[in-house]
């Protein structure tokens, strides 16, 4: 069956073209919190095929590839710190929307929806904005395109809430997030396949490639 990967058809390439425009200010700012090794990605495309072959081999319960010959490897959020360079350990983001946030993100990035599109956040970024909607633009952006991306080309109000005080965003476990929002796509994709369906697939499927 053919994969529709969100992040292959939208992701990587979208966020690379952003990142590659940001000025030194801005480059400084995203590396203050945390987040800057993603601003050294340089690859632009996830093949579908190996995706497509990682997902039908990947186990739920041990969250590990099983290959065909009986050995597997198991996936951790350690390695998502360790291939993506993002924050490690800290509070553990809850993935639940509150009316604050989202009402806060609404306000700060002037969307004309209840969250912000892909090209709303890129046109924020592409403007001068105070620091810390910067951040939160870009971060939002990062996030909806390649590190937490759906399938319906929004940001999701489940990742709103850490980002409302800036000062605070390196303190939360964003490589936990990436690997449970990750594990969740491909548990949903393997549901729908089974009862027949053809779905999409969510999640960040660059960190699925490079760790095989």
């Amino acid at each position: 069956m053919y994969l529709q990967t969100y992040s292959t058809c939208h992701s990587t390439s979208s966020f690379l073209s952003v990142v590659s425009k940001l000025n030194p200010d801005q480059i400084q700012l995203v590396q203050k919190i945390g987040f800057g090794e993603l601003l050294n990605l340089n690859c632009s495309y996830t093949p579908k095929a190996l995706v497509s072959w990682i997902v039908n081999h990947f186990d739920l319960e041990s969250n590990a590839i099983v290959f065909s010959n009986g050995c597997s490897f198991k996936l951790c959020v350690l390695a998502v710190n360790k291939i993506l360079g993002i924050p490690y350990g800290g509070q553990k983001i809850l993935r639940k929307p509150t009316v604050q946030a989202s009402l806060f993100i609404k306000n700060d990035t002037k969307c004309l929806g209840d969250t912000p599109t892909i090209k709303e956040l890129i046109d924020i970024l592409s403007v001068d904005v105070p620091a810390d909607s910067f951040l939160r633009a870009f971060l939002l952006f990062a996030l909806s395109t390649f590190l937490c991306p759906t399938t319906h080309g929004h940001a999701s109000a489940r990742y709103f809430p850490p980002l409302l005080n800036v000062d605070e965003i390196e303190s939360y476990d964003w490589s936990l997030l990436v690997f449970e929002w990750l594990i969740d796509y491909v548990k949903r994709y393997k549901q729908k396949i089974s009862s027949g369906k053809s779905p999409a697939l969510g999640g960040c499927t660059f960190f699925l490639v490079v760790c095989i």
